[in-house]
């Protein structure tokens, strides 16, 4: 008997029981997946399809959860930036990514960036993160230490005039001249 096994018997009975009941069973499992963190609007479809319950099913308890502001895209991309920004910070563009993949809307999204970055805010985070990497790069040729700094920074999701407006770019710049 594998670990899955009472999980699917217990769902085997869910798919026996009638709407109503499935429906109060596809909510337990919004409110759990949703006490865990937030999540967006086609995360928790996602989910749900997952645990094999009927389109019409899911659209009830997303309809739900969203009259009961459970669910709410806007807060659920605040509240993703916000946490992404102070445990990893990275650039505007790979936020707008990740929020898409989560599947949230590109208009919530810029919205949502907005309230975070500006131009200034950019840079001062790239250079924060420059110069964390300025260690890792100190024994290396000017040249080859940009190429590794502009790497990381695209990586972590800035544009290429953010990273040339670091301090620790200008300074590589200067080295080499």
């Amino acid at each position: 008997m594998s670990a899955k096994e009472p999980r699917e018997a217990l769902f085997d009975e869910t798919v026996s029981l009638d709407p109503q009941q499935q429906l109060r069973a596809a909510l337990a499992k919004a409110y759990r997946l949703l006490a865990v963190r937030a999540r967006s609007e086609k995360e928790l479809r996602d989910a749900l399809a997952r645990a094999k319950f009927a389109e019409a099913i899911i659209a009830a308890a997303v309809a739900d959860c969203k009259q009961q502001r459970f669910i709410d895209d806007a807060n659920f991309a605040r509240q993703f930036i916000q946490s992404r920004l102070r445990n990893r910070p990275m650039g505007r563009q790979r936020l707008a990514i990740e929020l898409r993949q989560k599947g949230v809307d590109a208009e919530i999204i810029n919205t949502a960036l907005d309230e975070f970055f500006s131009e200034e805010n950019q840079i001062t985070l790239a250079d924060q993160l420059a110069e964390k990497q300025r260690k890792r790069l100190a024994n290396l040729p000017p040249p080859k230490a940009r190429q590794r700094l502009a790497d990381f920074l695209r990586r972590r999701g800035f544009d290429w005039e953010t990273i040339q407006g670091t301090s620790f770019w200008k300074e590589l710049l200067m080295d080499t001249d």
